[in-house]
Formats: structure tokens, sequence, C-alpha cells
């Protein structure tokens, strides 16, 4: 698998933010009508049966009776093969929740592996209901081909009893107008078109681009700074130290003792020097 380009730019032209992927724009346009085609052949199967279910419509007791005879001989018949319809429809189902799960992982980046898978199995799915539904359609009508002689081994008016019932299945489907058997070739046809939408886009599930959004500078965080630290020591502050003023001296004359001047008697020998 081949890797896709990344494209970084502030917005995506598609509109999406955030990192995604983008295939090219075949797939996307195949993907998207697959799931759209799918939804409309469900929409018509849907509407079909429920118009069948709702179409009242008054037989005449011949009629009525032909027709009640007919249906009990082709329900019979057509009993063996009533489990592929079981599987049709299950088929149908998966298969179009793949298709949306395809559609909704279109352009994811973390569900790349996940789209590819669904776009693959749904068209698988769908090719292999289609492939199954044509097989029921085959072995019921070649049940069929027995209803006459069933009919006639029950009544010897097998022809008259046929008749009145195709007449009377007539009536009905033209109580039913568009959503008769001509819309059972219309849902084939919009069926064909979802598979052949769902094979285009497996077959262009290469990606194209990575888109990233451009990150947000983020200023830097200035550093916080250091307490300075001194690189030579303070001198210690010298305080003055207090001078004491001297005193003058004198001798004394009886004993030749040093004394402060002011002195009138000698400290050392006690005469009285006035």
């Amino acid at each position: 698998m081949n890797a896709p380009s990344v494209i970084v730019s502030q917005h995506c032209s598609c509109g999406r933010t955030g990192e995604h992927l983008h295939y090219s724009s075949n797939h996307d346009f195949f993907i998207r009508f697959a799931l759209i085609f799918f939804l409309v052949v469900e929409g018509l199967a849907f509407v079909k049966g429920a118009v069948e279910g709702s179409t009242l419509l008054l037989l005449y007791k011949e009629e009525r009776l032909a027709y009640g005879l007919v249906s009990a001989f082709v329900r019979e018949l057509v009993a063996p093969y009533e489990y592929l319809t079981v599987v049709i429809a299950i088929g149908e189902l998966i298969a179009l929740t793949l298709t949306v799960a395809a559609v909704f992982t279109l352009h994811s980046l973390r569900e790349r592996k996940t789209h590819e898978v669904t776009t693959v199995g749904a068209a698988l799915l769908l090719s292999s209901g289609i492939a199954v539904n044509l097989l029921h359609s085959f072995l019921v009508d070649r049940a069929l081909l027995q209803l006459p002689s069933r009919v006639c081994q029950w009544t010897p008016q097998c022809s008259q009893v046929l008749e009145l019932a195709r007449h009377a299945e007539g009536r009905f489907v033209a109580e039913y107008g568009f959503w008769g058997p001509p819309s059972e070739v219309v849902i084939l046809v919009f069926s064909v078109a979802c598979l052949a939408f769902l094979l285009a886009a497996a077959l262009a599930t290469k990606a194209v681009s990575v888109w990233q959004p451009t990150p947000t500078p983020v200023a830097p965080t200035p550093p916080i700074p250091e307490p300075v630290r001194p690189t030579a020591e303070i001198p210690a502050v010298v305080l003055p130290t207090t001078v004491m003023p001297v005193m003058p001296t004198k001798f004394c004359r009886f004993c030749g003792a040093k004394i402060p001047r002011v002195s009138k008697y000698c400290e050392e020998c006690g005469n009285n020097l006035g």
C-alpha cells in the first residue's frame, strides 16, 4: 500500500478540522452514490411490500376459490426455497450496514483500514445477494412449472381454475399500479447500479493525501534568572575605638610617687600637698 502524501495547512478545502484522510474524488462519488442507490432499493422493496399487503380486492366466489386453491399449491411448491429469502434479507441488511460504515469512515485516518474492508465487504455481499436472488427466482419459476399438473390432480377442471386464478392475479396487479411485478425489474436495476458503484469504489480505495493542521507556535517560556552571587568578599566594617583622655600628672615632693596633678594629697604617702 503506497503511503499517501502529507499536506500541512491552516484550513482544508473540505472544511474539516483535525487530521483526516483524502481519497480520490471518484472514490468519494462512488461510495456516496452506492449508499444512495442502496437506500432507494430498500425503499422500493419496502413500499412494494406495503402496497401488496394493503391492497384489497373484491373477488367473485369462483375467483376466490380458484385463487385460494392455486395459492395453496404455489406455497407448497416454493416452500423448499423459502430459506433463501431469509438469507437474501440478512445479506442485504449486513451489506447496507457496511455501506453506511464505509461512508462514515470515508475521511478518517484512524479508520482507514475499516473503510477499505467495509467497502469491499459491502460489494461482495451485495453481489452475492443479487446472485442468490436470481437463483431463488430461477428455482421458484422451475417449481411453478409443476403447478398445472398439481391442480389437475385435484380437479378435472384444472384449466378453468388456472385461468380464474390468473385473472384474479391480473386484477391485483392492476390495483398495485407501479408497484406490481414491473417494479421488481426497477429494484433489480437499482441493485445492479448500487453494486457497480460499490465495485468502482472498492477499486479506487487508494488514499491520495493526509491533511494535517499547521501546529500553532508556542512562545518559549523565559528562563527564571538565578540570584547574583558576589564574586569578592565584602570587607568587614571596622568600628572606631574610643580614645580615653590622658589625665595630667605630677610627682609627690615627699615620696616622689606619680599622682594626678589635681590631687591635694599623695595617694602613696598621704602627705598634704596644699
